[in-house]
């Protein structure tokens, strides 16, 4: 089953802070961490998939696991100044 849930900024989201988040999750989020052509892998696959919006996706990970990394990066987010929305989770 596929799984996915979007984070909305109201500004730009920048690549540099997305990839700082990243290399700084907790170690449960982590997982195989690396930066892909597509975006990022951890626990989750991490896109930006507009200017403003991430989507957390994934075929194998739990829907606590998603919603633990949505609550993670919206807090790191808000750390650096974003103001951002979690989206309803589908999957």
């Amino acid at each position: 089953m596929f799984s996915a849930i979007n984070l909305t900024a109201t500004s730009f989201i920048k690549e540099n802070d997305i990839r700082d988040i990243v290399n700084n999750l907790p170690n449960d989020l982590k997982g195989f961490s690396g930066e892909n052509s597509w975006g990022w892998s951890a626990a989750t696959d991490i896109c930006k998939t507009t200017k403003k919006t991430l989507t957390i996706s994934g075929a194998w990970f739990s829907a606590e696991i998603a919603k633990r990394m949505a609550r993670v990066l919206k807090s790191k987010l808000s750390e650096k100044g974003y103001i951002i929305k979690i989206g309803q989770f589908s999957g």
